[in-house]
């Protein structure tokens, strides 16, 4: 039982570190490159940007997130679970929409 709980648990963060990614390379391409990361204020409004464009989908998301916040107590495997669906549907709202560019 403890064994499928750290494995569960494991694929979760394993999951939600590839949307991260996913989502980093959406930016990346957004921007034209690596010049969205060249320091943390380059990387705060290339982020603005982005989501300026998918408001209606970075909003739900962030919504989602400051909900779990808000309900206070530790980060459970639902709530991790919750957040990374929240990811999930921006990142693939995120690689969609470069496809069809």
């Amino acid at each position: 039982m403890v064994r499928d709980c750290r494995t569960a648990l494991r694929r979760l963060i394993e999951d939600m570190l590839a949307e991260q990614a996913q989502l980093t390379r959406s930016i990346m391409d957004f921007t034209g490159g690596k010049q969205a990361g060249e320091d943390a204020e380059h990387a705060r409004d290339a982020v603005a940007s982005w989501a300026a464009l998918r408001r209606e989908q970075a909003g739900a998301a962030l919504k989602v997130i400051e909900e779990i916040e808000a309900a206070g107590g530790a980060w459970t495997f639902a709530k991790l679970t919750i957040a990374n669906a929240a990811l999930r549907e921006l990142a693939t709202e995120a690689a969609g929409r470069r496809k069809r560019q």
